[in-house]
């Protein structure tokens, strides 16, 4: 009997993870350039006291790497500075962190 009910309370429990586990469509972005998009915008409302440097702005937002661990965000307002974590993807390369350097930083 103490089997049974651990069997049903197992598969309850796995129901309700199920069911608690499913993501609306306005929690899974729909692509890596949205992801990384609100990635951006995150770090630039964390970041009290962000860093603005001038920038090259030839119209669009455009993103770049300012020096080997420090990525450049081109806005109308300017451009925003922003480190790459230094535990996960420490490096820019071709304006996004990734966890391996450009052959300049190597």
């Amino acid at each position: 009997m103490a089997s049974v009910r651990s069997v049903l309370v197992l598969v309850v429990l796995c129901i309700l993870a199920g069911v608690y586990s499913q993501a609306t469509d306005e929690e899974v972005p729909i692509n890596a350039d949205e992801l990384e998009n609100i990635i951006d915008e995150a770090e630039i409302k964390s970041n009290s006291g962000n860093t603005w440097v001038p920038c090259d702005f030839s119209g669009v937002s455009t993103e770049s790497c300012y020096d080997c661990n420090t990525r450049i965000i081109c806005k109308k307002i300017g451009g925003l500075l922003l480190e790459c974590p230094k535990n996960f993807v420490p490096y820019c390369n071709e304006g996004k962190c990734s966890n391996e350097p450009t052959p300049e930083c190597a």
